[in-house]
C-alpha cells in the first residue's frame, strides 16, 4: 500500500460546478416541456441517479442495464471466502449485501461509481480487497446500474481503512478503468463518493430542495448555479446536509474528517426562512412517524392547530420538537399546509382535520412504501398472490389488517409484520401502492382505485424493481 496515503488526510476533489449547472438546467428543460406536470423530488432523483452513466450502461430500450443476474454468482463466489457474508435479503430484494459487521451504527459511506461492463469484476475485486484486510463494512449493490449502485459503508472514525480503500480503487485498473462519474452535487475524493452519513440520504435532501428552486425559477431561460447554492444554503437548518454540500461545492482546499460531528440542527440567530420551516415541520413529522405512526403524526398536527400544543411531536436525537416550537408559530404550521394541498390536491378545504389527514397521507407516502411491501411480501410468500390482492382489498374496505400475514414462516426472529399497518392506513395504502409502483418503473397515475392491488401483486410476483428512464437526448455529453 502506499504509505502516504495512510498518513496524510485526505483532500476533497474540486467542485464540478458546469456539471451542476447542466443537470440544473437539464430539469429546467423538463419543465419547461412539461407545463402541467409537477418537477418533484422523486423525477429528480431518477434524473440524478443516472447522470454520469454511458450509453453502453443502457440496454436497448434506453432503461439503465440490470445488475440482478450478478447477485446469485457474487453469493456463490464469496461462499467460502473469509471474512464477508454476502447475500439477498427476502425482504430487501433490490439490493445484494456485502457485510462483514461491526457493532458501530455510524459509517462513513462510500459511492463507486462503476460501469456495466467492469461491475462483475470490480465488485469482485473490491470486496476480496475489504476481505484481506478483514476491514469492517456493511455495504450492497443494487439491480438496476446508476451511479450510486455500489456502496460501501466502512465504521465511522476508520479513515485509514478508507485511504487503503481509495488508493486500492485508483490503483487497480479492473476498476479504475470502468468508474463512471458520480452525480456532481456528491463530495468527491478522487472520484469516489465520500461522506459521513448518519442516516438520512443526502441526495433525497438536495433533490427536494432542487424541485422547490427549480419551481420557483421555472419561467427563467436558464439557471446559475451560483444562484442555486446561495439558495440551497441559505434554506437548510441539519447540519449533515450543510456540511456535505459544503464540502462538495467549497472551491477552497479542505479535508475530510472521518471523526466530524454531523448530526444535529443548525442554531440560527436570524430567523428561519420559509423553506427552512417548511423542512423542518416535515422532517419533525417525519421523525414522529417513524416512531409512533401515523394516528401519532395527524394527532400531533392536530394538537399543534387547535391548541398550539407541540407536545405530542417527538423530539428525535436532533431536537425535532423543541427546535420547530422555537421557530415555526402554529399559524405558519397551518399556512405551510394549506399551500401543500392546494398544490397536490387542487381543492377548497372546510373541514382542518381532512386537510391534515390529506397533507400526511401525501408527505409520508415515501416512508409508506418500504412498510407496505414488507408485510405484502410476508403474505405473498405465506399465501398466495390471491390471498394477498383479497387482503390489500378487505383492508381498503372495511379497515381490518387481519388478512395480513404477522409471521414470516421459518422466521425466529417473532417480528410482526401485520403491525405495519400502525404505519399504513386503510385511507393510505392505494397512494403507498402507487409510489411503489413507481418505484418498480410501472406509472399508476391514471391506473383506477380498483385495479391497482392486481397491478401490485403483479408486480411483486415479477418482482421488477428495475427503475425505468426514458431516452433524452440533451443528456449525451454525460453518457
Amino acid at each position: 500500500m502506499n504509505d502516504l496515503l495512510n498518513t496524510e488526510k485526505l483532500q476533497y476533489d474540486s467542485p464540478r460546478y458546469s456539471e451542476m449547472e447542466y443537470f440544473l438546467n437539464h430539469i429546467l428543460t423538463i419543465a419547461k416541456y412539461n407545463p402541467n406536470y409537477p418537477i418533484t423530488d422523486d423525477l429528480i432523483y431518477g434524473q440524478l441517479e443516472r447522470f454520469g452513466l454511458m450509453r453502453k450502461d443502457f440496454n436497448g430500450l434506453g432503461h439503465p442495464k440490470s445488475a440482478e443476474p450478478l447477485f446469485q454468482k457474487w453469493i456463490s463466489r464469496f461462499k467460502s471466502i473469509p471474512n464477508i457474508s454476502v447475500y439477498n435479503a427476502e425482504h430487501w430484494k433490490y439490493w445484494c449485501q456485502f457485510v462483514n459487521k461491526s457493532n458501530q451504527d455510524e459509517f462513513i459511506k462510500v459511492y463507486v461509481p462503476i460501469d456495466a461492463k467492469g461491475l462483475e469484476e470490480g465488485v469482485n475485486e473490491l470486496f476480496d480487497f475489504l476481505a484481506k484486510y478483514d476491514i469492517h463494512h456493511q455495504s450492497k449493490v443494487g439491480k438496476t446500474l446508476r451511479n450510486d449502485n455500489v456502496v460501501i459503508r466502512l465504521d465511522k472514525g476508520d479513515e485509514k481503512s478508507l485511504r487503503m480503500l481509495i488508493n486500492y480503487i485508483n490503483s487497480n485498473p479492473k476498476i479504475r478503468n470502468h468508474l463512471n462519474k458520480t452525480n456532481p452535487f456528491l463530495p468527491n475524493i478522487n472520484g469516489i463518493g465520500v461522506m459521513n452519513e448518519t442516516g438520512k440520504s443526502y441526495n433525497s435532501k438536495i433533490c427536494k430542495i432542487m424541485s422547490q428552486y427549480i419551481s420557483m425559477h421555472r419561467n427563467d431561460k436558464s439557471i446559475n448555479v451560483s444562484d442555486f447554492l446561495e439558495f440551497a444554503k441559505a434554506n437548510i437548518y441539519e447540519k449533515e446536509f450543510a456540511i456535505a454540500l459544503d464540502n462538495a461545492t467549497n472551491n477552497k482546499p479542505h479535508y475530510f474528517d472521518a471523526h466530524e460531528k454531523v448530526d444535529g440542527l443548525i442554531e440560527n440567530e436570524t430567523k428561519l426562512t420559509d423553506i427552512q420551516k417548511c423542512a423542518l415541520l416535515n422532517d419533525t413529522i417525519t421523525a414522529t412517524y417513524e416512531k409512533y405512526g401515523m394516528r401519532q403524526v395527524t394527532v400531533a398536527l392536530m394538537k399543534v392547530l387547535s391548541a398550539n400544543d407541540y407536545g405530542y411531536f417527538t423530539n428525535g436525537h436532533v431536537g425535532y420538537r423543541d427546535f420547530l416550537q422555537k421557530n415555526v408559530k402554529k399559524e405558519e404550521i397551518y399556512k405551510i399546509i394549506e399551500a401543500s394541498i392546494k398544490n397536490i390536491y387542487r381543492k377548497q378545504y372546510t373541514n382542518i382535520k381532512d386537510m391534515v389527514d390529506d397533507y400526511c397521507k401525501y408527505y409520508l407516502s415515501d416512508g409508506l412504501v418500504s412498510k407496505l411491501d414488507e408485510m405484502c411480501a410476508v403474505t405473498l410468500e405465506n399465501y398466495s398472490a390471491e390471498f394477498l390482492r383479497g387482503s390489500i382489498n378487505e383492508y381498503c374496505i372495511s379497515g381490518k389488517p387481519t388478512c395480513f400475514s404477522r409471521f414470516k414462516r421459518g422466521d425466529t426472529s417473532g417480528k410482526n409484520y401485520r403491525n405495519n399497518c400502525k404505519y399504513i392506513l386503510p385511507e393510505n395504502i392505494l397512494i403507498a401502492i402507487r409510489k411503489s409502483l413507481r418505484a418498480k418503473g410501472v406509472d399508476a397515475s391514471y391506473i383506477s382505485n380498483s385495479e391497482l392491488s392486481s397491478l401490485y401483486v403483479q408486480k411483486l410476483v415479477e418482482s421488477k424493481y428495475e427503475i425505468k428512464l426514458e431516452e433524452d437526448s440533451d443528456m449525451k455529453i454525460y453518457r
